[in-house]
């Protein structure tokens, strides 16, 4: 009797499992997902030396490296002892953290101000608006506002200009300490000028002094007049840090922090935001 139960329960097993609708069916593959390639950029035909370097700076200032490293590359072909170009390339190739410490100190920009007039206060080069963009979180180093906070590196020129900054008569003390030292009494011995005629362009040493480049077109700020209500706009950068779209919470952020510059938990929450955005380049 117990077999004859046991044999019914398999045929019932088997008969369920045989049933039309009872059949899984195995889920359907899915579709590979094509690798993106990267996107190859040739420099523009027919350009001379001075107009594909012009070219290359205004592709940078309005966001596109990838354009801007081959009319540079293509700069380097005729002009290969540029080490503002080779400069502009690294900056272009390095993560940010790469190419400047880590450790900064923050400012808040003020009208008449851009990325290129604080490379060159700051770093001592106004080649270097572009790293300083990067490093700041700017894809685009054209938009700026006035009352944006920004971080300058702190590599030894930074510090000496903020020295300055913070004790505004050391560059007179300074100035005056080299002056006396060099009072002293002897033959003065003037170099003669060198006029233009009288420079070899064909030498390598004339090449690198002789190169005369365009700097970079980036207007000084425009003051203007921030607009919103700073409790909405930081509502709306917690939503954009949230979903984890770091660079429309910067932006939210900066704007709240134009509007009241006090704002404690937006300038909080921004410093932390650049960092995370800082982080996540360096894995990418």
């Amino acid at each position: 009797m117990r077999k004859s139960a046991i044999g019914w329960a398999l045929v019932s097993i088997l008969a369920t499992a045989c049933a039309p609708g009872s059949v899984r069916e195995a889920p359907p593959a899915e579709p590979e997902v094509a690798a993106v390639e990267e996107p190859v950029y040739t420099a523009q035909p027919g350009l001379s030396a001075q107009e594909r370097f012009r070219s290359a700076l205004g592709l940078l200032e309005t966001g596109e490296p990838g354009p801007a490293r081959a009319e540079l590359l293509a700069y380097l072909e005729e002009k290969p002892r540029s080490d503002v170009a080779r400069d502009l390339l690294r900056q272009i190739e390095s993560d940010a953290l790469e190419y400047y410490p880590a450790e900064y100190r923050q400012i808040t920009l003020t009208s008449g101000e851009s990325l290129s007039t604080l490379a060159k206060r700051y770093l001592g080069d106004i080649y270097q608006f572009y790293a300083l963009a990067k490093y700041n979180g700017i894809s685009e180093p054209r938009r700026l506002r006035t009352g944006q906070s920004l971080r300058i590196p702190l590599t030894a020129t930074a510090a000496a200009a903020f020295a300055i900054d913070d004790d505004p008569e050391a560059m007179a003390r300074e100035v005056a300490a080299r002056a006396e030292a060099a009072a002293v009494p002897g033959e003065i011995v003037t170099a003669e000028p060198v006029t233009a005629s009288e420079a070899t362009v064909d030498s390598p040493e004339a090449e690198m002094t002789v190169e005369v480049l365009p700097e970079p077109a980036l207007q000084p700020m425009v003051a203007e007049a921030p607009s919103g209500n700073p409790a909405d706009l930081h509502r709306e950068a917690l939503n954009a840090f949230r979903a984890q779209n770091l660079e429309k919470a910067i932006g939210l952020w900066d704007q709240v922090l134009a509007l009241d510059p006090e704002h404690e938990n937006a300038g909080l929450y921004r410093a932390q935001a650049v960092e995370l955005q800082n982080r996540l380049q360096q894995l990418n």
